[in-house]
């Protein structure tokens, strides 16, 4: 089983199902607001048992003011609510050469291999 893709999958699904648009690849990403899910880190607990740390960036359009900073707010509610969200911070995120208000997530995930 690839764990690791399996990570990524899920978090995107999980997002998706709570209304959020995904995108895991910067190059096709949609207007804002959406969720980049970059690749997890993970820890092996035993062969067929691994934790991963998916990080996700919940994207915002536009300065990073207090419109943003709503939009951020209610899109991580959603996450909180509906995901394996564990951590979350606001930041800013540069993709290609515009730079973005976003809030970074932490979402856990442990996987068994059946």
């Amino acid at each position: 089983m690839p764990f690791l893709q399996y990570a990524v999958n899920e978090v995107a699904a999980q997002l998706e199902a709570v209304g959020i648009r995904v995108t895991t690849d910067p190059r096709n990403a949609p207007r804002p607001p959406y969720a980049l899910v970059d690749p997890p880190s993970f820890r092996v607990i035993n062969p067929k048992l691994i934790e991963t740390s998916v990080p996700v960036h919940l994207i915002s359009s536009g300065p990073g003011n207090s419109d943003a900073a709503t939009t951020l707010m209610a899109l991580a509610d959603l996450c909180v609510g509906g995901t394996y969200v564990m951590t979350g911070q606001p930041s800013s995120i540069i993709i290609g050469s515009s730079e973005y208000p976003c809030y970074d997530l932490t979402l856990v995930l442990t996987i068994q291999d059946s």
